[in-house]
C-alpha cells in the first residue's frame, strides 16, 4: 500500500474486508490464517488488475505510434 490507500483504490474497486467476495461467509467466523491469507489473495489480485491495466494503456498508447511509423515508412 502506497500513502496509506489500498491498491485496489486508484481503479474504484470495493473489497469487503468482513465477507468473501460472494458474500455468503463472514470472515468473523473463519481462523485468523485464514483471513490472513484471504486478504494477502485480494490485495494480490487488486495489485494484478492494476499491472494489467497499466500494461494495456500503455500498449494502446504506443499503437498510433506504430501506425504513424509505417504510414512514414510507405
Amino acid at each position: 500500500m502506497v500513502s496509506g490507500k489500498p491498491p485496489n483504490a486508484a481503479l474504484g474497486i470495493t473489497i469487503h474486508d468482513k465477507k468473501w467476495t460472494d458474500g455468503s461467509i463472514s470472515l468473523e467466523f473463519v481462523s485468523m490464517d485464514l483471513k490472513k491469507l484471504c486478504k494477502e489473495a485480494m490485495q494480490r489480485k487488486a495489485i494484478a488488475s492494476i499491472a494489467a491495466l497499466e500494461e494495456t494503456t500503455a500498449t494502446e498508447s504506443i499503437i498510433p505510434i506504430l501506425r504513424t511509423l509505417c504510414i512514414i515508412k510507405t
